[in-house]
């Protein structure tokens, strides 16, 4: 099967939009992200059990991913927690405004409402979906990666993210 143009026109967004939203090593958001969300209220949002966060390297502790079990209800394969710096989720949301108009895939930005100071979902066909919020200086993403429903995981995501909020 011949894949379109549509496939790397997705793997090149979301390449894109992690270079812009990436934190440096000296940034000043919170230190560990796998603290702020528990495995209890993973479970309780997403209704499946879920293991412990991981980091990807025991260096870089601003990013926590959480990998759900097999083929869970809501087929979600993972979850991320990124921390990022405030002035980067201007740079990042710019990017996305102007990028998914020209993607080959179904995309969009929208905003979201009642969530911190600033925030917007970024969904990137079916596959990926992602609440991004700005509070003060700090500023995070929430990602569920899999195929699913997105306005469901549009409501989990913005659950979550209100739980990180209560924490900062």
């Amino acid at each position: 099967m011949r894949l379109g143009p549509s496939l790397p026109a997705l793997a090149g967004a979301i390449f894109v939009f992690g270079a812009a939203t990436a934190a440096s090593v000296s940034a000043a958001p919170p230190d560990d992200a796998c603290l702020f969300l528990t495995q209890a209220q993973l479970t309780s949002v997403l209704g499946v059990a879920v293991g412990a966060g991981t980091h990807t390297t025991p260096e870089y502790v601003k990013t926590c991913t959480w990998a759900l079990p097999g083929d869970s209800a809501r087929r979600v394969q993972y979850l991320t927690l990124s921390f990022q710096l405030g002035p980067r989720y201007a740079v990042a949301k710019r990017t996305m405004d102007q990028m998914m108009p020209r993607l080959k895939v179904k995309s969009s930005v929208t905003a979201a409402s009642g969530i911190g100071d600033d925030a917007y979902y970024t969904v990137m066909a079916s596959s990926y979906t992602a609440l991004n919020v700005a509070k003060g200086s700090v500023a995070f993403k929430v990602a569920m990666y899999g195929d699913f429903p997105t306005n469901k995981v549009e409501a989990m995501e913005k659950t979550l993210a209100l739980q990180v909020l209560s924490k900062l």
